[in-house]
């Protein structure tokens, strides 16, 4: 069974130490292992990497919270029927994860030297939602929160995550508004929100506190202001549009 390990280069939401101690063992074991910078990075900007790497049909993924690890590999579009094995660095310590993967190869000190890392750590954070759609309703309250045009509908009206990049930095709010606790920020540091377990009793939805000037400062109003030129430079475009299928809205912005 081949091992992929997440090393999560941009947050310190893993020990340093123990994601140290198993990837030097994983590396000194001559097991078939890849090791990735970041998987939330990979499954973003580098989709055929991780394809490629679940197609083998098993796969035992070092990283953290499973509902986190399985949504990533979705949203990069990996075979669904790939068996995933998530060994979570959160919760497990290192001797744990490493018993169970059958590593009997104690870590060496330099065997950090022998990983082929098979990507590399970029300047964009990768810090965007997930979504879980065993859970979701698709009630679309995500995309109409939303500031920064992170999700989109697809042809058949699904929501989707269509602009990562488009994601302010270290803002969880559009998961505080599901009802369904089925949008995760695998960075985050609490659960679920971080794919952690989902707890009956905790609020979801518009019961959750969000801070608005604590996570969006000075960007909330930019944004909204963004958004309402842009919606105007719209308007404008279809009235100015030349007859044809797009008539009625030109009709209708005139009668208004």
């Amino acid at each position: 069974m081949k091992i992929l390990y997440c090393d999560c280069a941009y947050y310190d939401i893993i020990d340093g130490k123990k994601k140290q101690s198993v990837r030097s063992a994983l590396a000194s074991s001559g097991m078939d292992f890849v090791a990735i910078p970041d998987l939330c990075q990979v499954a973003a900007k580098e989709k055929s990497l991780l394809k490629g790497i679940a197609s083998s049909g098993e796969l035992a993924v070092v990283a953290c919270h499973h509902r986190a690890v399985k949504s990533l590999f979705d949203y990069a579009g990996a075979d669904k029927k790939t068996k995933l094995q998530v060994f979570n660095m959160k919760t497990s310590s290192a001797a744990e994860i490493l018993r169970k993967l059958g590593v009997k190869v104690a870590a060496k000190r330099n065997g950090d030297s022998k990983i082929r890392w098979k990507s590399v750590k970029k300047d964009w954070i990768p810090w965007f939602p997930v979504i879980e759609y065993g859970r979701c309703v698709n009630c679309k309250q995500c995309l109409s929160f939303c500031l920064f045009g992170v999700y989109e509908l697809s042809k058949k009206g699904k929501v989707l995550v269509a602009k990562p990049e488009n994601c302010k930095t270290n803002c969880p709010a559009c998961a505080k508004v599901c009802p369904k606790s089925a949008i995760i920020f695998p960075k985050y540091p609490e659960s679920p929100i971080n794919g952690g377990e989902v707890d009956g009793n905790a609020p979801a939805g518009k019961n959750m506190k969000i801070d608005y000037d604590k996570i969006l400062g000075d960007d909330t109003y930019a944004v909204l202001h963004q958004r309402r030129r842009l919606a105007m430079a719209g308007l404008l475009k279809e009235q100015n549009a030349p007859a044809g299928g797009k008539s009625s809205k030109r009709r209708l912005l005139k009668k208004s």
